[in-house]
């Protein structure tokens, strides 16, 4: 797969995730299969809820590019998703924002 298809191929993957799953283990269920989908080297999701703000990462930072992307679910910021592209990876490009922000939206239904 090239790494340009690489973010349209995980939506339908995420659009498996097990209802009803904690939110912690369900962030990390997906933070996971992004990173094996997208080769990425992290990815993390902080929300933004002001009670009991959710943290979860998966790999670590090695120091390149970070993509951000808003997580919104009808309409509402609900949090952001940190995404950094494994060494052996292009980077990420500005054409990719679109799909990942597709992406964000998915990760916002899980996080919502």
């Amino acid at each position: 797969m090239s790494d340009k298809a690489a973010p349209a191929a995980v939506k339908p993957f995420l659009d498996r995730l097990a209802a009803g799953e904690a939110p912690a283990e369900a962030l990390t269920e997906t933070l996971t299969l992004l990173s094996r989908r997208l080769r990425l080297a992290y990815a993390g999701i902080e929300t933004d809820r002001d009670e009991e703000p959710l943290l979860a990462s998966v790999g670590e930072r090695q120091g390149g590019p970070l993509m951000t992307v808003e997580l919104v679910a009808g309409g509402t910021r609900l949090g952001s998703l940190h995404l950094e592209t494994a060494p052996d990876r292009d980077p990420f490009r500005r054409g990719d924002r679109p799909l990942l922000e597709e992406v964000g939206a998915q990760v916002g239904a899980v996080v919502q």
